[in-house]
């Protein structure tokens, strides 16, 4: 399954720890039934902000319908003061979405 690439820009490189600790803040995938309970594993699968099924195994596999990356999200005070930018697992689809 060939995609068009996307913009060129650079590519960040981190480390394994900052991606395990980025993949936490995914969700994790449940059921419609029941929001508590975990239908997959939360180790191998969660959902990106928009809700799009990722898996930890497709990170940076734009090939894979499950494919992820590491996107900086910034966060604005309401009075626009303060900024902070937070790393988030989007789903490569998402990221596309934000360019």
């Amino acid at each position: 399954m060939g995609h068009a690439p996307g913009p060129a820009r650079r590519r960040h490189h981190y480390s394994p720890a900052v991606i395990a600790k980025v993949w936490k803040r995914g969700k994790p995938l449940t059921s419609q039934w029941s929001s508590k309970r975990a239908i997959k594993d939360p180790l191998e699968w969660r959902r990106d902000f928009f809700g799009y099924p990722i898996r930890f195994g497709a990170y940076g596999d734009r090939d894979s319908l499950y494919g992820w990356e590491i996107a900086p999200m910034v966060i604005r005070s309401r009075d626009g003061t303060k900024t902070t930018t937070l790393l988030q697992p989007l789903h490569w689809l998402s990221i596309l979405k934000l360019i």
